[in-house]
């Protein structure tokens, strides 16, 4: 009875050991923007070419690569000194679909990433990636005030 009591004891331990494990496990997805923004904060023309990298179908040549990169560094020089990002908002299109915006935010004002990912099969892998400054305007079009009389 008592070997019973300790059996059951311990596999109840460890089904709860594994749940809170599972817990901590960092969702795939966000793992592709959390390295992106890693590279970025010390290289960003290498995080810009590793996330066209990462899929055979953004894959871009060496010259598109390079002025997407120019665009964003012209940017960038006007803002002052990167800060960190934050993820602002990710929306699931279903289980294989997602798309995660974030800023990248600098002492003048933030700029805008969206990566949207996709999962064919198990991995998820980087169906299009875009940058803006457009946050404002975009923030202005979505708010409404409404007054209690």
């Amino acid at each position: 009875m008592n070997k019973l009591i300790i059996v059951f004891a311990s596999l109840i331990l460890g089904i709860v050991s594994c749940d809170k494990n599972e817990k901590k496990v960092v969702q795939p997805e966000h793992k592709i923007v959390s390295v992106f923004f890693k590279d970025y904060e010390s290289n960003p023309e290498k995080a810009i070419e590793n996330i066209f990298k990462s899929s055979k179908w953004l894959e871009l040549n060496k010259t598109q690569s390079d002025t997407v990169f120019f665009k964003l560094k012209n940017i960038v020089d006007q803002l002052g000194k990167y800060r960190g990002y934050e993820t602002i908002k990710s929306i699931n299109v279903g289980k294989s679909y997602k798309i995660i915006s974030t800023i990248a935010k600098y002492d003048r004002q933030p700029i805008r990433f969206n990566f949207i990912l996709y999962k064919p099969v198990e991995l998820w892998q980087v169906q299009n990636f875009n940058y803006d400054l457009n946050i404002e305007s975009e923030l202005e079009q979505n708010i409404t005030l409404s007054f209690d009389y």
